[in-house]
């Protein structure tokens, strides 16, 4: 899962860098409001999403003896922050210009450059735009697009896949406000384009901050891989009954799974009993010992067996720690 984050993140940084250089070129020479806010809506991006970059870089360590889960889980605190730079440079910054443009509009000197900023940017948005989709269809198997948005995707390509979805409809937007602005020769339209900007960057940011707040507080697996490890646990036959079952995730397709059960030790013993049948017709006592000690490292052996068993049906179970009753 990381890796395909870190591909698609890497992509928007180097294509919003681009856009940047573009758009604040084109606002110099054009002078447009909505331009401007399309500059720094780049310039957010590039940052909030070099903020992501750096996340992943440091998930990705290994364990150590201080953090024995491992750094999983800090990509979602370099993923809050940068939905707060997109709520405080993006929105912000972007709706104090639009706002500003409205009470005091000033005539923009819009000429062919702008047109072809927009249109590279367009490109290059379009572009990354669907290196994040190619991708999230990769990882998203059978599942809606809703529910994959919802439940399973990666905040890093989340926040990749709503701020370049949002990019793309804001280059439509900012065109139409400089269009309007020129056809009607009412330079309000340009604001008009800048606060909806604006607002969308807002939206984006509301969004991201409660899907990676919802992860770093504690969210629990998506059903469908808590009913896999239920059945991998039910279709045991040494298992009498499961006490309770909590996963949560602690990185990118990474998830930890604590189980309480109870191990029927009827049947234990009849898995164990035919290795000491013809043995226990001597009558030495140190074979009744022997059996009980064979039984108990048996139950061990069950542990290790549904452990192995989840791993292969659910990869994602990194951490398993499961505990008789």
């Amino acid at each position: 899962m990381a890796g395909h984050s870190k591909a698609s993140v890497v992509a928007a940084v180097a294509g919003n860098l681009i856009i940047t250089i573009l758009k604040t070129g084109a606002w110099f020479l054009s002078g447009s409001g909505a331009m401007l806010s399309e500059a720094i809506h780049s310039a957010a991006d590039s940052a909030n999403q070099a903020l992501l970059l750096f996340g992943i870089s440091r998930a990705d360590r290994p364990a150590t003896p201080k953090h024995p889960y491992g750094f999983g889980r800090e990509r979602y605190v370099w993923a809050l922050i940068s939905a707060m730079g997109i709520f405080v440079f993006g929105c912000g910054v972007t709706l104090y210009h639009g706002i500003h443009q409205l009470l005091h509009p000033e005539p923009t000197n819009v000429t062919w450059i702008t047109w072809v900023v927009l249109g590279l940017a367009f490109v290059i948005d379009g572009y990354v735009l669907s290196v994040a989709i190619k991708e999230a269809r990769a990882h998203k198997g059978d599942s809606s697009w809703m529910s994959y948005l919802k439940n399973k995707a990666d905040p890093m390509l989340l926040a990749v896949l709503f701020e370049d979805g949002i990019a793309v409809f804001g280059i439509l937007v900012a065109s139409a406000g400089i269009g309007l602005s020129l056809w009607t020769g009412y330079p309000i339209f340009d604001g008009i384009a800048s606060v909806i900007i604006a607002l969308l960057l807002g939206l984006l940011a509301f969004v991201l901050a409660l899907k990676n707040k919802s992860l770093l507080v504690g969210e629990s697996a998506e059903p469908e891989i808590v009913e896999k490890i239920r059945a991998v646990l039910n279709d045991k036959d040494a298992v009498a009954s499961i006490g309770s079952m909590r996963t949560r995730v602690i990185g990118a397709g990474e998830h930890a799974v604590d189980v309480n059960l109870d191990i029927d030790s009827k049947v234990v013993v009849e898995q164990v009993l035919p290795e000491f049948a013809e043995l226990f017709k001597s009558g030495d006592t140190e074979l009744v010992r022997a059996f009980g000690h064979r039984v108990v490292e048996r139950m061990g052996e069950v542990v290790d067996e549904l452990e192995k068993e989840i791993k292969e049906r659910v990869p994602s179970a990194t951490l398993i720690d499961i505990e008789e009753d």
